[in-house]
Order: structure tokens, then C-alpha cells, then sequence
């Protein structure tokens, strides 16, 4: 897997995948990380035996990955440029408010984007 290029503080976007549930029953394993998710693909539940990660779930959190990378790269260029500028023109500086948002995603309904509180 690659590393993010980007250090964690300077990032716009953070990916982050936290464990792994059943689509079809209550099992769900909170270990499981990005890296690991090949591992669980076309894997059956250890309860119900129904497939854990679909290769169509896969190919999404994956296309999610890779433009987060691009956001991220993109956007720290950019950010930057803004950020001088803003202070050779003398303005103030200081960084608009920070929001926190989730992308839900359970496998039986879209993506949904969630403002964290």
C-alpha cells in the first residue's frame, strides 16, 4: 500500500476505514484497517456465512482512497498559495473553522456525508 506523501495535519481529506460488519447479521470485527481490506475480500461471515466485502464495495473504497490522495496532493499547493497571499496583503490569517465529516457506508444504502459532532 502506498503512504500518504501528505503529513496527517496538512491533509484536507483523511481515509480512514475502521473495522468490518456483516451486511446480514450483528458480526462485525473493529480490527480490521484499510490495509487489510484484500484480506477480508469475498471472505463469508463467521456467523451467517454471507460475503463480508463484496469485489463491487472493494472497487468503491478503493476509487474513495485514491481521490482523497488526489484531493490531498492538489489541495495543499493550493491552500498554500491562498494562505500566503493572504498574508502579504496583510488580512488576517487566521484559518476559516474546521468541520469534521463521514462518509457512512453500510452496503444496502448510498454513501451517506455526516457532519461529525
Amino acid at each position: 500500500m502506498r503512504r500518504n506523501i501528505i503529513p496527517e495535519p496538512l491533509q484536507g481529506i483523511k481515509y480512514l476505514v475502521v473495522g468490518i460488519q456483516c451486511d446480514h447479521c450483528s458480526w462485525c470485527d473493529t480490527n480490521m484497517q484499510v490495509g487489510d481490506q484484500a484480506e477480508w475480500l469475498n471472505r463469508p461471515c463467521p456467523e451467517c456465512g454471507h460475503n463480508l466485502l463484496t469485489q463491487h464495495d472493494y472497487d468503491y473504497n478503493r476509487v474513495f482512497r485514491i481521490m482523497t490522495g488526489i484531493v490531498n496532493t492538489v489541495g495543499l499547493p493550493f491552500m498554500t498559495f491562498v494562505l500566503i497571499r493572504k498574508i502579504l496583503q496583510g488580512k488576517n490569517s487566521k484559518p476559516a473553522s474546521h468541520r469534521e465529516y463521514h462518509i457512512v457506508m453500510n452496503g444496502h444504502d448510498d454513501p451517506k456525508i455526516v457532519e461529525k459532532r
